[in-house]
């Protein structure tokens, strides 16, 4: 015997180790789904980052590029009203003050005339005027004025030789015959720094050449707008040429070199610049150009460089690449913070239980232990030693302690009159010796109902310790849960109410009746109460027979005993079935005994509840282990869309309880090619919408139909019609009809980006019949192998 028990593990290790592992596990879940919260975080916080700042970036060079425009073309409509004179240009100053106040971000605005006149306002640095006649004289040469405040020229402060004529930008303009920009070049005056300059070729009514317009803008000022964007910490902006060359940067380094040449980015000193240019070389097959925004990302020094590149053009020569980089540390910090927080609050708690499992175990086995040893030494005859009764204990031991110190009593007690009367007569002998009998097995069927309320009490504990933790994961657990609480409620309640009762009840029962009573208890074991068909009238009417029949029994409380008996079973052939119970019926405590049975019987329906709704949480619990484990893979594979489907549905069950009927409509699809995790993704959020439309209250239709070599898969629902302004929006990203904070509005922009990765699409379909219920429909495709149109696109969405 004590082989076997050796076999077996301690009550305290069992309930130690279960809590522990439980605890732990939910502890490594709640862990998981931090760091991957958190990563998705920095993705999207990442994309909102650089796209602000590259949409700032393509604002800003929009409205620097354009003025040079709308100038050259106000003074091409002012000398073709006449406005201006072509003939004299020296009263220029006073229009061209006016022009430079207006669009002050220009460097200069100046015209050449093709007599070799030359007139010009310099806005860059200190504002001067400058003025050539075109006289015909060795060579050409321009006056310098300074302004006053009014506009007007002051005394001439030099002069210099210049002929607009062999200028670069005079014979761009003539050699292209219309508006163009010139080449990016490297300003000399006042502040060395970058420019370009915009130029006009000018015609009169017969179509013959007479001179440039042109204006030039500063780079200096774009170089100084991308130094004062906000890129978190290391951040960098910088706009490239379409051969490599560097416009603007924000760094304070000139992105051109000390001999006035321009820099490649490849060159740049700025490390960040210098790495995110090569990448792009390399990214983009050695020319630097796209038709639309990239988002890119690539290692350098063991952190992740988050890019995005988005075409600059205005149509009229200039093709430009704006670049915007930041290191994903920058949005790393605080983040990195809360993991750490989160990491010595879950330590703190996994102690935390470990201790109370093996304190609360330990508490519990030295309860146990103690009447465990009790009974040992009152099953081997030591009927002298009183049942330890330990004060820091719970009721229900204390109760059983109780009981078991009376028995022990009870039969020193017997043992004693016993052995006084041996002596006597042999028929008093058989008497005492059948009472001893009659009170073994007392004492046997006690110590059995003590071994029953100590595995109750263990398996109370358990379930209540998984209830503290399963209540965080779903609202899925939820009614089983409802159901165990219940369930165990009307076992305490037996134990806690009948069980003394019983036992006292059985020290007054002979051998019949005690036979009589193991009859009845196997019936009420069989009988299940939910298969009853009798009506509430016969029901009340029989109820109302059985009183009086026991009424004529002289039975105690034959109303309360009237209604145990039906809730036991005892509605039909009411005479026979009281004739069986006469014999325990005569008992002195009938109520108890008839009181233990009706709970005995609710006892056994309740554990058979508990069954049902432990294999519901089962198979929710396996639904999401299966997610779990799908949510890890992230190759592309073969797919069961059936299987997926009802995956989610199945993780969805609880709230589609509240009143949604599902319609399923499913054809013989074969397998696709796929990744399990993101077509997850694609059925959760239409199905979640679906129900949020709905407010769980409808019908759900999901049809399966393969058309060629594609998967059809349609889900609809019979909620409220999308109105007709948000339907142009609806894959919008960041756009949601919901109230603040229950959506960020891009469930089905990802959904939209996953079918792209798979070649597929998706549709919000007509609904053309009138009677059908269906107001809304969403379609998607899905090709069953797409590996022959090319590399599947790579990236997190």
């Amino acid at each position: 015997m004590r082989a076997i028990l050796q076999r077996h593990p301690r009550l305290s290790t069992v309930l130690a180790v279960s809590g522990m592992i439980q605890i732990l596990g939910a502890i490594g879940l709640v862990g998981y789904w931090s760091y991957r919260t958190s990563t998705e975080a920095i993705e999207t916080l990442a994309d909102r980052v650089l796209e602000q700042v590259s949409d700032r970036v393509v604002e800003h060079l929009g409205h620097y590029t354009e003025t040079p425009k709308i100038v050259t073309k106000i003074n091409e409509n002012e000398l073709k009203d006449h406005n201006l004179s072509r003939l004299d240009l020296s009263d220029w100053n006073q229009h061209l003050v006016k022009q430079a106040r207006i669009f002050d971000s220009l460097s200069y605005i100046y015209f050449g005339d093709i007599s070799g006149q030359y007139v010009e306002i310099q806005c860059f640095g200190e504002q001067r005027f400058k003025y050539g006649s075109g006289e015909p004289k060795s060579e050409p040469e321009v006056s310098i004025f300074p302004l006053t405040q009014n506009g007007d020229r002051g005394v001439v402060q030099g002069r210099r030789s210049y002929d607009p004529r062999l200028r670069p930008w005079y014979q761009l303009a003539l050699r292209e015959k219309k508006p163009s920009w010139t080449s990016i070049y490297t300003f000399t005056e006042e502040q060395l720094t970058l420019g370009i300059s915009f130029v006009r070729p000018i015609y009169n009514e017969d179509g013959q050449f007479q001179g440039v317009l042109g204006a030039d803008y500063a780079l200096l000022q774009t170089q100084q707008f991308l130094q004062n964007l906000r890129l978190l910490k290391s951040g960098q902006t910088f706009i490239l040429e379409d051969d490599g060359n560097l416009v603007a940067t924000s760094t304070q380094e000139n992105p051109f070199q000390k001999n006035l040449d321009r820099m490649k980015g490849e060159d740049y000193p700025n490390p960040v610049i210098k790495t995110t240019s090569e990448y792009l070389r390399k990214h983009l097959n050695g020319e630097y150009k796209i038709k639309t925004p990239q988002r890119l990302n690539f290692r350098w020094n063991g952190i992740n460089q988050q890019v995005r590149v988005v075409p600059f053009s205005d149509g009229m020569g200039l093709n430009w690449l704006v670049v915007v980089v930041i290191p994903e540390s920058d949005f790393m910090g605080e983040i990195d913070e809360n993991r750490r927080h989160i990491l010595v609050v879950c330590g703190i708690a996994a102690i935390v239980a470990i201790v109370s499992s093996i304190l609360t175990a330990r508490w519990l086995m030295r309860s146990i232990s103690a009447l465990i040893e009790s009974s040992q030494k009152i099953g081997s005859g030591n009927l002298t030693d009183p049942v330890l009764m330990l004060k820091r204990s719970s009721w229900e031991v204390m109760t059983l302690s109780q009981s078991l110190e009376e028995m022990r009593q009870g039969l020193k007690s017997a043992r004693d009159r016993l052995q006084n009367y041996t002596s006597d007569l042999e028929q008093d002998v058989q008497s005492r010796t059948k009472d001893l009998t009659e009170r073994n097995l007392e004492l046997a069927e006690t110590l059995q109902d003590l071994q029953i309320s100590q595995d109750y009490l263990i398996r109370s504990e358990k379930l209540a310790s998984l209830g503290k933790l399963v209540a965080s994961i779903a609202h899925e657990m939820n009614t089983p849960l409802g159901v165990i609480r219940s369930s165990t409620h009307n076992i305490s309640t037996f134990l806690h109410q009948d069980l003394e009762s019983l036992v006292i009840s059985l020290q007054d029962l002979d051998t019949s009746q005690y036979v009589a009573l193991l009859g009845l208890l196997q019936k009420t074991l069989q009988f299940d109460r939910t298969q009853r068909t009798i009506s509430r009238a016969d029901y009340r009417r029989t109820r109302q027979n059985v009183s009086e029949i026991l009424g004529t029994l002289k039975v105690s409380q034959p109303e309360y005993i009237a209604d145990m008996l039906m809730e036991l079973g005892f509605d039909s052939s009411v005479e026979t079935g009281l004739g069986e119970l006469q014999t325990i019926l005569e008992a002195h405590q009938c109520s108890a005994l008839v009181s233990a049975l009706y709970h005995v019987s609710t006892s056994q329906q309740s554990l058979q509840a508990i069954e049902s709704a432990t294999h519901s949480a089962e198979g929710v619990v396996q639904a999401l282990r299966l997610y779990e484990a799908q949510e890890n893979q992230g190759a592309f594979v073969w797919v069961d869309v059936v299987e997926s489907l009802e995956m989610t549905l199945k993780l969805y069950e609880n709230l589609m309880r509240r009143g949604v009927i599902i319609d399923r409509d499913y054809e013989a699809v074969p397998l696709v090619w796929g990744c399990p995790p993101e077509l997850n993704r694609v059925w959760t959020n239409l199905v979640h919408n679906a129900l949020q439309s709905m407010d769980c209250q409808g019908h759900l239709r999901i049809e399966l139909r393969t058309l060629d070599s594609v998967v059809v898969v349609s889900i609809a629902n019979d909620g409220p019609p999308i109105a007709p302004d948000v339907l142009p929006h609806l894959f919008e990203p960041f756009f949601t009809t919901r109230s603040q904070g229950e959506g960020k509005g891009m469930g089905l922009t990802i959904v939209r980006r996953i079918l792209d990765k798979h070649y597929g699409q998706i549709i919000l379909a007509d609904v053309t019949d009138e009677l059908s219920p269906f107001h809304t429909r969403f379609m998607v495709t899905l090709p069953t192998d797409f590996r022959d149109r090319g590399v599947v696109l790579s990236g997190k969405l």
